[in-house]
């Protein structure tokens, strides 16, 4: 038997399974059987689930740390609805595109966010391998906003006046900021401190960063 997080994301949505059936040409019982994990999934439907629930396809099939025994179970009083902003790049930077991409629902006990402002999350999708293997190419990055991060903490910068947004992990040393990625494919980004600002740290991309 095969555990997966489809439930999870069609609970999430709201959705029954004749209903997330329609969309996929699939019949209740298919859904139930693959839900169970009675039934495998082809590479075409993950891909196209994992599409129609802006997720990965690693959370989707529970991998990459999602296991039964630290799987926390979605309720629904905790469940909320966080906007999804555009593109960043997790590479070269590239232009900031802020306009709303939709939302994507999120369990605030996945990650303790009960007592913070829920407008201070939002999800960023990300453009690019330069954080491969821990952040995917178009994968759905959950941000905080705040200004400062800890050296070495995965951050979005905005550099050259606010003109450009990228993801990587940031370091401060002197008048000078590092942008650092982690495929090691990719050099380090520098850039004078007074030309970037934080405006959030990463927290979560399918599994914990």
């Amino acid at each position: 038997m095969s555990e997966n997080n489809l439930k999870n994301l069609r609970l999430a949505k709201g959705l029954t399974q004749t209903e997330l059936g329609q969309h996929f040409g699939l019949s209740k019982t298919a859904i139930s059987l693959y839900e169970s994990g009675k039934r495998g999934m082809d590479g075409d439907l993950v891909k196209g689930l994992a599409d129609f629930f802006a997720c990965t396809t690693d959370y989707l099939l529970q991998q990459d740390g999602y296991t039964d025994s630290n799987m926390i179970a979605l309720e629904k009083s905790s469940i909320v609805h966080l906007p999804i902003y555009g593109s960043i790049a997790a590479g070269p930077p590239i232009d900031a595109i802020q306009e709303n991409d939709g939302t994507f629902p999120f369990d605030t006990n996945a990650m303790h966010l009960s007592g913070f402002n829920i407008d201070d999350f939002f999800f960023l999708r990300v453009k690019g391998d330069s954080m491969e293997p821990a952040i995917h190419d178009g994968g759905l990055v959950l941000v905080r906003k705040q200004s400062r991060v800890e050296q070495g903490q995965i951050a979005v910068v905005l550099c050259d006046d606010m003109d450009t947004a990228t993801l990587k992990k940031y370091y401060l040393q002197g008048d000078q900021v590092f942008l650092q990625s982690i495929n090691p494919s990719y050099p380090p980004i520098v850039k004078p401190v007074d030309k970037c600002q934080v405006i959030g740290r990463a927290l979560w991309q399918g599994g914990n960063l």
